[in-house]
């Protein structure tokens, strides 16, 4: 029986991918030289059953366009073949297996999306905690009630573990259909690189329909509170239009709540103007000039994402007295008025936070690059053993530094970022480039040691405290005087001697002061003022013990040196202070949280 042919019609160039005309289908794209065809394929079926020449001569610039007058009640898949060769339209919104674009006459644009039914979260800067994970590799090691490892409906089902942690902002690597590349056993695990921008990757997909899939889980995760945003890597030549319209349709169909671009492109002028984008939260990877224009956005929603924070706090931590005091304490209030910065210990490209602790040189011999790729300079220390050790006064050390890790991530006015698995003492075993460990060393560890279970409960802990107090994540840039007139600056530093940061003998330490007048609550009552001293020195060091305010006591909230982490009310240990000189010792090591309460009668 002889299949119908359809009447092809010209199209619009202006109009990329393939979306609904009054006429039928149009389909767009663009062609460098030579012949081109679209290939049009009726459901499960392999070969076309209708052939559209793509002339040179009838192209607008580079860009071919045809309407076919398909009919709305049947499902079609379609693909392009250029020189030769099979290509999928680089504007698909779903990819199948043989390369061709899913599409149904009868629905918008094509192939058919299916949109979130929620709608993006508001979500505020200075609120964000954000946990950034891998869909594939944070549930390929099967934790426990996940029924889907791998993929989009695996992240759905592992929303209790990420309620239970307390982070309110997921942050997918990339989540779209990208090539791995043609090495079977160098596969790009990551995807940092081109790919099909508008669909969501099938290979993320448990029931094979990645479209559904995505939309689904973006749903549960808004429904649970969670915001989610997504990376995307482009090239540095990409045209700011494009990435402007991936980034549109990834907020409309799938309404994600903000995005972070990969790469060198000069792309953040376009988003920023875009009326689409203009409450999405975007973080950005490199030059702050890109972005200060602020007054193109109704509310702060810009975060600088580098390694700064990273890289300076991490030598702060293992106790670098050549690490100026000054730097640290500015990268714990770094804080713009126009935009916050993104703080973290750990991303997918170094070590993960356990292993920062655990190896002073890399070891990515698996890579297959005899050890060669990967960032020489980890500002890490291993605490005595390079690797896995059986010693305890080495793993208590570990331990007790990453506390400390993460005391500065959740006392830094920036947003906290941490990466997958670092709450659970996650290794890599020392690879610090796992790109192409689609295995047990770029995945997830859900380990159920001991340990581990303990130190994600302090996690847990420090994200609570953060939340409780909002002097920790202001919404403006601290000023240091007390503008208020409530008798204290919101921020002062100390040392040795009260009001003086940088006097007597104290070496990689410092104390802050941050005043409860200068933040609200919640429930609208004043926030605790707190004094927080950080000593990453190798020896216990005495610091000044400011007055607090009136008709108050200072009570220790969290000591880093010691197992128990944060303590609730009722359960605190003594302070170690001289109240003859009025200061306070604090251990090697370690960081320790006062909070000034009512005194105890």
């Amino acid at each position: 029986m002889k299949q119908a042919v359809f009447t092809v019609f010209p199209g619009d160039p202006f109009v990329p991918g393939v979306t609904k005309t009054d006429k039928g289908i149009q389909f767009t794209i663009a062609v460098p030289y030579g012949e081109a065809e679209l290939l049009l394929y009726r459901e499960g079926e392999k070969e076309p059953f209708q052939t559209v020449s793509l002339p040179e001569n009838e192209r607008t610039g580079t860009v071919s366009s045809v309407t076919v007058a398909l009919p709305e009640d049947e499902t079609f898949a379609y693909a392009y073949r250029i020189g030769g060769k099979i290509t999928t339209d680089p504007c698909t919104e779903e990819y199948l297996p043989h390369g061709a674009g899913s599409l149904k006459a009868g629905r918008g644009r094509i192939p058919v999306t299916v949109s979130a039914s929620t709608k993006p979260l508001s979500v505020r800067l200075e609120d964000m905690l954000v946990y950034k994970l891998h869909v594939r590799g944070f549930t390929m090691n099967r934790p426990r009630g996940i029924r889907h490892p791998g993929t989009f409906a695996g992240i759905a089902e592992s929303i209790p573990y990420f309620q239970m942690l307390g982070i309110n902002t997921i942050l997918l690597m990339p989540p779209y259909e990208f090539d791995p590349g043609r090495q079977p056993d160098r596969k790009n695990y990551w995807g940092y690189t081109d790919g099909l921008y508008f669909a969501p990757r099938a290979f993320y997909s448990a029931s094979g329909h990645p479209n559904r899939e995505f939309a689904d889980m973006v749903d549960a995760l808004h429904k649970a509170g969670i915001a989610c945003m997504a990376e995307f890597w482009f090239a540095p030549d990409k045209d700011p239009r494009f990435v402007t319209d991936v980034l549109r349709h990834w907020r409309t169909r799938f309404s994600l709540d903000g995005f972070r671009l990969v790469g060198e492109g000069c792309w953040y002028p376009s988003l920023m103007r875009d009326p689409l984008l203009k409450t999405t939260i975007l973080f950005a990877s490199h030059s702050e000039e890109e972005v200060q224009d602020q007054r193109l956005s109704p509310r702060r929603r810009v975060g600088i994402y580098d390694t700064s924070f990273r890289d300076l706090m991490r030598s702060f931590l293992k106790g670098d007295t050549n690490v100026s005091v000054d730097s640290a304490a500015w990268m714990l209030r770094r804080n713009g008025a126009a935009e916050s910065s993104v703080s973290f210990f750990a991303d997918q490209d170094g070590f993960t936070m356990l292993d920062m602790v655990s190896y002073e040189e890399k070891h990515n011999e698996e890579n297959g690059e005899s050890n060669r790729d990967g960032c020489d300079r980890n500002h890490s220390w291993n605490c005595g053993v390079e690797g896995p050790t059986r010693k305890n006064s080495v793993r208590n050390t570990r331990l007790q530094q990453l506390r400390n890790a993460v005391i500065f991530l959740m006392t830094a006015q920036g947003i906290p970022l941490l990466y997958a698995g670092d709450e659970m003492l996650n290794t890599q075993q020392g690879n610090n480039n796992a790109w192409c460990q689609d295995n047990a060393v770029g995945w997830t560890d859900w380990n159920r040691t001991k340990s581990a279970e303990s130190f994600r409960n302090f996690v847990a802990s420090a994200i609570r405290f953060r939340k409780e107090h909002p002097v920790l994540h202001r919404s403006e840039p601290l000023r240091m005087i007390d503008y208020k007139a409530c008798g204290l600056p919101d921020l002062s530093y100390h040392g040795s001697t009260a009001w003086l940061a940088e006097s007597g003998s104290l070496k990689a330490a410092f104390a802050v002061l941050y005043s409860g007048a200068y933040a609200r609550k919640k429930d609208g009552s004043e926030d605790d003022t707190m004094y927080i001293l950080y000593n990453m020195y190798w020896q216990e060091q005495e610091f000044a013990l400011p007055e607090p305010p009136a008709g108050k006591e200072w009570t220790v909230k969290a000591d880093t040196s010691l197992t128990g982490g944060f303590y609730d009310d009722g359960k605190e240990p003594p302070i170690q202070s001289d109240s003859e000189t009025k200061t306070v010792t604090v251990s090697p090591r370690s960081i320790c949280i006062l909070t000034a309460g009512k005194k105890k009668k």
